[in-house]
């Protein structure tokens, strides 16, 4: 990723998904909607813990959602022109990452008793086990 999107993600481990997914079942309302997550974070913040965690250097540079979009836009206009070439820089994914996609779990907190783990637990499960199973070379 060569730039920090603006926006903000929510996320959950799946092992705490997973409890929620049976407590639903076992005690949740019929036709109740339960959302899960255990962290809103802005990208800016979600990335330094990453590279904290990983040791793999982040995006560091911060551009307006519009330069962004933009940028992305013309990247892929000029793809084209360049054969096989692809910029991974999609206008969609950009567009979509300068949105704060939070969400509020307090209902199935309250009628699941979900309780996600910290979400740092989460990012260093998450990154060693892509660091076994994925190491550079």
């Amino acid at each position: 990723v060569p730039l920090i999107p603006g926006g903000g993600v929510s996320f959950v481990d799946v092992r705490d998904t997973a409890v929620a997914f049976r407590s639903a079942m076992k005690d949740g309302t019929g036709g109740r909607t339960y959302l899960l997550g255990a962290a809103n974070m802005p990208m800016k913040e979600y990335f330094r813990h990453v590279e904290k965690i990983s040791g793999v250097p982040g995006p560091f540079l911060q551009v307006p959602d519009r330069a962004a979009w933009t940028m992305a836009a013309t990247l892929h206009g000029l793809k084209g022109m360049f054969g096989r070439w692809d910029p991974s820089l999609d206008p969609v994914l950009v567009e979509m990452s300068q949105h704060f996609w939070y969400l509020d779990a307090s209902r199935a907190k309250e009628d699941l008793g979900f309780n996600p783990r910290n979400p740092n637990e989460t990012l260093e499960d998450t990154i060693a086990w892509l660091q076994a199973n994925y190491p550079q070379g």
